[in-house]
Order: structure tokens, then C-alpha cells, then sequence
């Protein structure tokens, strides 16, 4: 391995590692929900709640069904699978790098039919054409290029031909996400940085999109309403909703497997 091989590596264990011990100092008592929020970024249970909504209503919208084989990647603390677990009758694996949090989301989502599975790097442990839908949330916003890319093949290996992947991405085209660039800038100035907090645009997805085997069926910004909601007014209290359909605040990306 490379000297710069081996530095990559220990910023991504690094990384890591700091991960774990911000969850695990949060997540000290599994039963507290507003720490299981807080974890992932959430700043209230009624935005965790809101959000997983959002989320759940996103996946329908663009082809989970009930039966549906669906593959949730960073599942984190649960926050899409509680929201799906009454509805969702299909298989549901849920992967994280967080012991702690998945600990949490297998609780919470109150599934023993449903797998939580604890990764240590960009594997999706599921068989080849088996998914119907593989999700990335707040996920490759958090990693290299290379490291994305690496991340979408395996989502295309365990994806059916016709199968769905949806991804939240941050792209310099909305405003909004100028906040976190300069977070980002800041910490980088301050002492080096650690934390990744990575950009795609939308011809890096296009482009990506046929050498990884999908094609893209559509691209929403993240400040502009896209998503039809089940339930506007409980999502409402926390998040815009304009003709019954709000946002994620992060951009979205839909493929399909070809």
C-alpha cells in the first residue's frame, strides 16, 4: 500500500471511529428516541418523525410497493424503516457502520422478520438481482467520488434490471447547500477538517449513470417541491409543503437499473 494509500485509509477509519463514538456517547440509553434523532442530525422527534416520512413517501412514489424487497443503506437509527414498518410487508435490509444505532433501528422498527446488518465498508450484504429498491440517504454526501462510485456498483450488483436506486445528494446548484460547504470550509480552515461533506452535480450523475449500468429517470433540487405526501399536514409542522408535496432539503436522484 501506498503512502498515500495508507493515509486514505486512516482518515476513512478515522472518520469512522469518530462516528462511532458520537452515536455511542449519544445513544447510552437505546430507548431514548430524541437521541436516536439527534444522532443523525435530526433536531427534534417531530423532524425525525417528519423526515422518515418524506423519506417513506419518496420510495413510493417511485416504485416501492409492499412486497417490495428494499435495501436501505446508512439506515442509521431507523428513521425511514419505523415510518415503513406497519406498511412494508416485503424483506428490508438496513445496513449501518454504527453497532449502537443499528442496535437502536432493529428495536424501534419492531421487525424480527427484518435484517440490520453492521458494515465495515462499501459491501451491500445481499444477493445478486435480489433488491427491488436500494436507498442512499444522507450517505454519499459523506464519501469520496470513488468511494460513491464503488458504492453504486454494489447497489446495481444486488439490484433486479428494472430495480430502483435512490440517493440524496448536495450539489452547488441550490443555495441552500452553500450552508454546508462553508461549514465544511470552516472546519478545514480551523484544523485541517475530517469530517467529508462531498458535492455532485448533475452531469456527474448523468455521466456516471450508463458506465454503472442505470439510467436516470429523474433529478429533483432540493429547495423545490417534488414529493406527493401521504399525511401534508403532520409533515407540515416542520418542513414546507406546497400543494401537498414537500422537499428533502437535500437534492434526490433516481436510476433505474437497465
Amino acid at each position: 500500500m501506498t503512502d498515500q494509500a495508507s493515509a486514505d485509509q486512516g482518515l476513512v477509519e478515522a472518520n469512522r471511529d469518530l462516528y462511532n463514538s458520537h452515536t455511542e456517547a449519544l445513544l447510552v440509553n437505546t430507548d431514548d428516541i430524541h437521541a436516536a434523532a439527534k444522532a443523525i442530525g435530526s433536531p427534534s422527534n417531530e423532524h425525525f418523525a417528519a423526515f422518515g416520512q418524506i423519506e417513506a413517501d419518496l420510495l413510493r412514489q417511485h416504485g416501492l410497493a409492499s412486497d417490495s424487497f428494499l435495501i436501505d443503506v446508512g439506515c442509521g437509527s431507523g428513521r425511514l424503516g419505523h415510518q415503513l414498518a406497519g406498511w412494508l410487508k416485503g424483506r428490508y435490509l438496513g445496513t449501518d457502520i454504527s453497532p449502537p444505532l443499528l442496535h437502536y433501528a432493529e428495536k424501534a422498527c419492531g421487525r424480527p422478520d427484518w435484517q440490520f446488518e453492521l458494515i465495515q465498508g462499501l459491501e451491500i450484504p445481499a444477493d445478486d438481482a435480489s433488491a427491488d429498491m436500494v436507498c442512499y440517504f444522507s450517505v454519499l454526501t459523506h464519501l469520496r467520488h470513488e468511494e460513491s462510485y464503488i458504492y453504486l456498483e454494489a447497489a446495481r450488483r444486488v439490484l433486479k434490471q428494472g430495480g430502483v436506486l435512490v440517493f440524496s445528494y448536495l450539489e452547488f446548484e441550490v443555495e441552500s447547500h452553500w450552508d454546508v460547504f462553508d461549514a465544511t470550509m470552516a472546519s478545514v480552515r480551523e484544523d485541517g477538517g475530517l469530517h467529508v461533506n462531498q458535492f455532485m452535480s448533475r452531469d456527474l450523475i448523468e455521466a456516471w449513470a450508463p458506465r454503472l449500468g442505470f439510467e436516470v429517470t429523474s433529478l429533483h433540487r432540493g429547495d423545490t417541491p417534488h414529493i406527493d405526501l401521504t399525511d401534508p399536514d403532520f409533515v407540515g409542522e416542520v418542513n414546507p409543503v406546497v400543494d401537498g408535496q414537500s422537499m428533502l432539503g437535500q437534492s434526490v436522484a433516481v436510476l433505474t437499473a437497465i
